[in-house]
């Protein structure tokens, strides 16, 4: 019996060690973990939505008719005839601003549904003068694989357009909230040790009811002051960007 007793000892001393030795290998691996998060956050890229905005004036459109015509603003309160024109391709326009405030260079690309293009809008560089009409964004400029940098403490503005049929848009008509679309925003570093993700989603309405008479006509937010009952205000809002570590 007493053999027994010692046995059961020996027993549970050595599931103890045992327990202890794999606690000591799992507390040095997430020790190891987190070093290695402290050194990438503190070397790596940090890119960073300074801001997200829908254009005051957010409804544009697709010229089919020109090839390779780039789209061009539609004024606000433009009646819009769907029996000739339903088909045509109407546009929210958003620009976000990035930043990148790490220390090394930022790889970003952004996946978008079928329906949303990228776009830029250069300045013509004097002070106080317009935009220029946006240009869409080709996959070449967009890096290589649709990866574009940005070098740390460098500013860029992105734009993207929400592009649907006047008919789409009349479907979607609402008075309480203007519809929505998301994209993510992706970066990293150049190894690929660090990924954030964050999503954008932004929105407003292109076609509204004519507020007299049936009928439909273009929206705006810089229509409300000519009509009984203005659009909803136009979406844009950032998401939390979560980080993920693939190298570990």
């Amino acid at each position: 019996m007493l053999q027994d007793v010692l046995d059961a000892l020996v027993a549970f001393g050595t599931i103890a060690v045992a327990g202890v030795t794999a606690w000591l290998a799992f507390s040095s691996r997430n020790t190891t973990r987190e070093a290695y998060r402290t050194r990438v956050d503190a070397s790596g890229p940090r890119l960073v939505v300074v801001s997200f905005d829908v254009e005051p004036q957010a409804v544009t459109v697709r010229q089919p008719a020109v090839a390779g015509a780039s789209p061009a603003d539609v004024e606000p309160g433009l009646e819009w005839d769907m029996t000739q024109h339903g088909h045509a391709l109407l546009g929210v326009l958003a620009f976000v601003m990035l930043t990148n405030e790490g220390a090394r260079t930022a790889l970003f690309r952004v996946e978008t549904p079928d329906e949303v293009e990228l776009t830029r809008r250069p300045s013509t560089g004097g002070p106080g003068e317009d935009l220029q009409p946006f240009l869409l964004v080709s996959a070449g400029e967009m890096g290589v694989n649709g990866w574009a940098q940005i070098l740390p403490g460098v500013q860029m503005q992105l734009g993207l357009v929400w592009w649907q049929s006047a008919l789409r848009w009349a479907e979607l008509w609402s008075e309480s909230s203007p519809p929505t679309t998301t994209v993510t925003l992706i970066a990293r570093d150049t190894t690929g040790s660090v990924e954030d993700r964050c999503e954008l989603r932004f929105g407003a309405h292109v076609i509204m009811p004519k507020p007299i008479e049936d009928g439909w006509m273009t929206a705006g937010r810089s229509l409300s002051s000519g009509v009984p009952k203005p659009a909803p205000e136009a979406v844009a809002v950032t998401g939390l960007t979560q980080r993920s570590y693939p190298a570990i």
